[in-house]
């Protein structure tokens, strides 16, 4: 959806900014294939690259926007999908299903996603940390293990194969979504703050009703590619 969505824009991959000078006239970003420089800059990277200080910014950020980041977490979320035979519940397509649990320890289900007999297993928080340090089968074997104690051993008969993304493990995002910490909710203001009038901080961290979703991301790219737009039209 992405690719599709993006097919009109040029876009390079696996290239990694280290650096973003916004000290003179214009941005500079500092990348693994080379040095760019523009009127303007948009970031859309996590709250925690930024607080991992994987890019680093000169002038420095001024505290109010540091402060920003440390008031943002990355919260932890991973799937675990598992492929059947068959829908193993029975209950028609996109279903969720889960069991009372008294701790973190639990899986919840949405089973037979749009009627293909795949179901996802939701893990976060603790147990979602603990499992990305175990291996994929592992952490399969354990969304199993939930499905078996509802449905039975034979169910195991029925799986055909099992995936499970770990969050938490990949630089790029450091976790799933972010999380405000509590009292701190105008944090999410204050990192969505432009700088300068041309280096803007977009993502789903600076959206103020629809943060942690897809739908804030896309609407803060959207509107910081309006402002960065006008703002390069102003200059010309």
């Amino acid at each position: 959806v992405v690719a599709d969505y993006g097919r009109a824009v040029p876009v390079r991959l696996r290239t990694g900014a280290s650096r973003i000078d916004w000290s003179g006239p214009d941005v500079t970003v500092t990348t693994s294939a080379g040095t760019i420089r523009a009127k303007a800059a948009i970031l859309t990277v996590s709250a925690g690259v930024l607080a991992a200080e994987r890019i680093h910014f000169t002038p420095s950020l001024p505290p109010q926007k540091q402060q920003a980041i440390q008031d943002i977490d990355m919260a932890l979320m991973n799937y675990i999908g598992l492929l059947f035979k068959k829908d193993i519940f029975g209950f028609g397509q996109d279903t969720y299903v889960y069991q009372q649990q008294h701790d973190e320890t639990g899986v919840g289900y949405l089973t037979n996603r749009h009627n293909a007999n795949l179901t996802y297993g939701y893990v976060g928080g603790s147990q979602a940390k603990a499992l990305e340090a175990e291996s994929m089968e592992t952490t399969v074997a354990y969304a199993l293990d939930g499905l078996k104690s509802m449905l039975g051993n034979d169910i195991e008969k029925q799986l055909l194969k099992g995936f499970a993304t770990a969050c938490g493990k990949v630089p790029l995002f450091d976790g799933a979504y972010s999380s405000v910490r509590p009292g701190k909710h105008a944090a999410r203001r204050a990192l969505g703050t432009t700088l300068a009038e041309k280096l803007f901080f977009s993502g789903e961290a600076t959206h103020t009703s629809q943060p942690s979703t897809v739908n804030g991301g896309l609407e803060r790219g959207h509107a910081c590619a309006l402002e960065a737009a006008a703002y390069v039209k102003k200059i010309s």
